[in-house]
């Protein structure tokens, strides 16, 4: 099968102002100039994505269906492949890659020809620029940009805030990560990419839905332990004869192995898991779910706080899960 490559423009919540390239298979490049700029640091801010995917292969056509031209086909496979790269990088960078969906709502314009108006309008979400072409034939050069700015990797996934003038970095050892993943075996990196989309479904509701981020996150970490233990002959209760998964022993493991063996990172992990049981089991909700949260409150702050660690952790494992499973070969 023969590569080709295409690029779009796409999303993320911090400007960018260097390129990346991952050897010959993708690159961040900053927008151009023309490109519109939201007037906030943190907004949805554009920026040029190139990947190369393989050409699909002939698809036969089902008896009293319509032949579906080449370039549906071609459509269907750099979709799939630009949401694989987004899927892992979600988990690897602090600002993820996104695209609009078509959500609509009423909204308030922020421009200047709008100022003092409280007039809403409906709209729907949407980027897009002019004349710009998905097709090209080969990666852009990238010798007149800048490099994207490269974080040592644990402040870089330990960051707890951004400063006011952020941009868009990434961390030092982004493409040993990535050569990890794309050193999976082909079950394992399906697997690995659900745990991602959970990931992804804990970033996008962190701020509307706590409760169901936090769950999102700690099951994308479900998703490899049960990977972990798959062809494990389950254990009998020997005296009533029902399985014994030992769900909360497993969840404590994994931490010890893929995140710190000590007593207190222990100790962290059975709250964590006490914490998802409480949300599940008996829909006990974070703070302000349920009744709208007090102005100031402690209680919010502890609960941010500690969901905000919560997603930290839960990035390293995944990433310690990955590089433990992956062969770190090339693509």
């Amino acid at each position: 099968m023969s590569d080709l490559i295409r690029q779009a423009v796409v999303l993320t919540r911090l400007p960018v102002n260097g390129c990346y390239r991952y050897r010959d298979q993708f690159q961040i490049l900053p927008p151009k100039d023309d490109f519109t700029k939201p007037k906030a640091m943190v907004g949805h801010h554009p920026l040029i994505f190139q990947w190369k995917y393989q050409a699909p292969q002939s698809v036969e056509k089902e008896t009293g269906q319509p032949e579906m031209p080449q370039w549906v086909h071609e459509n269907d496979a750099s979709g799939a492949k630009a949401r694989e790269i987004f899927l892992v990088l979600g988990v690897f960078l602090n600002s993820r890659l996104f695209e609009y969906q078509g959500k609509q709502s009423w909204f308030l314009p922020l421009d200047e020809s709008h100022r003092g108006s409280m007039e809403p309008m409906w709209g729907q979400e949407f980027y897009t620029v002019k004349d710009f072409s998905s097709s090209i034939d080969d990666l852009s050069n990238v010798d007149d940009f800048e490099e994207i700015e490269k974080v040592e990797s644990n402040a870089y996934f330990n960051r707890y805030a951004e400063t006011f003038d952020a941009v868009f970095d990434i961390p030092e050892d982004l493409n040993f990560l990535l050569d990890a993943y794309f050193g999976l075996d082909e079950s394992k990196r399906e697997r690995f990419l659900s745990a991602c989309a959970l990931f992804e479904k804990g970033s996008e509701l962190w701020g509307s839905h706590p409760s169901l981020s936090f769950i999102a996150f700690v099951s994308s970490l479900e998703t490899l332990i049960n990977l972990e233990h798959e062809d494990e002959e389950v254990e009998k209760c020997g005296e009533c004869g029902q399985d014994r998964y030992r769900v909360t022993k497993k969840f404590r493991d994994f931490f010890a192995k893929y995140g710190s063996d000590s007593p207190e990172f222990k100790k962290y992990s059975m709250k964590i898991y006490k914490y998802r049981s409480k949300v599940v089991h008996t829909g006990e909700l974070f703070i302000g779910e349920v009744i709208p949260e007090k102005f100031g409150s402690h209680e919010r702050i502890f609960d941010d706080d500690f969901r905000r660690s919560v997603t930290r952790t839960v990035r390293i494992c995944i990433a310690n899960w990955m590089l433990g499973h992956g062969s770190k070969s090339n693509k």
